[in-house]
């Protein structure tokens, strides 16, 4: 093994540091957000979400239109209802044409302007956001684990691939293996490359060669491979979607 494949197999968990850094700047953005909205500029938002919001029956006595309804410029409601024994009145700005003059509908109101959304909309809004983010931190963390495993064992020499003798070059159409496996062979498959050498070689397209792969999954190849034609030339990638226990 070259002193460029050990580097490229050393860094090569660190193609998820990206990812979970990503997630996490998001996660800082998105906390950022609330607190900013809920607190500063929607202090209805955090009563309604804590459940501090008072439930009512509402009616709508005024509609004002506009020209044309936007985010910013909104048809404007009127509604009207009673709150400890008084009555109280506030507009929200709709789109689309939700509601008549006389229509009663349910709000929550708080000491901002009422809510026509049951507090459950907002909270599983906040909990699908915060599970979408732990279950793609998980996964980057989870791949970031096994590609570092991988690449350790073909460091260390406890790497125990498969072995196959091969026609051609990865991802070709006539590309080939024996002992022959009944795997689809699409360049997406062959296109996550952890180290190639450089340079431009003009390979013929029957050329002999030899790949070291964990393993399959179904027709997919799964797991770290290395390619390594008769002329010398090796490329390792990673596939994924290997089992934990082939990494222990």
């Amino acid at each position: 093994m070259s002193f460029e494949e050990q580097k490229a197999l050393e860094r090569a968990h660190k193609m998820w540091n990206g990812v979970l850094f990503t997630v996490g700047l998001v996660g800082v953005i998105a906390l950022v957000i609330v607190l900013l909205g809920g607190v500063a500029g929607y202090p209805g938002n955090v009563q309604h979400i804590m459940g501090q919001s008072t439930k009512a029956t509402a009616t709508v006595t005024n509609i004002q239109k506009v020209d044309f309804c936007t985010r910013r410029n909104r048809d404007q409601y009127t509604l009207t209802w009673q709150e400890d024994g008084m009555s109280r009145t506030e507009t929200v700005g709709r789109c689309g044409d939700p509601w008549d003059v006389g229509d009663k509908l349910t709000v929550w109101s708080t000491e901002a302007e009422p809510y026509t959304e049951s507090p459950w909309v907002m909270r599983s809004m906040i909990v699908l956001l915060t599970t979408a983010l732990g279950v793609t931190g998980w996964l980057a963390w989870r791949g970031r684990k096994k590609i570092k495993k991988a690449a350790e064992s073909a460091l260390n020499g406890t790497w125990q691939p498969q072995v196959y003798s091969t026609i051609g070059l990865p991802g070709a159409r006539n590309f080939r293996m024996n002992p022959p496996r009944p795997n689809r062979n699409r360049v997406s498959d062959w296109i996550r490359v952890l180290y190639k050498p450089e340079g431009e070689y003009q390979i013929p397209l029957d050329v002999p060669g030899t790949l070291y792969i964990d393993g399959f999954q179904g027709d997919r190849p799964s797991g770290l491979s290395l390619h390594e034609t008769a002329d010398g030339r090796r490329v390792w990638r990673w596939h994924g979607r290997i089992r934990e226990q082939k990494l222990r």
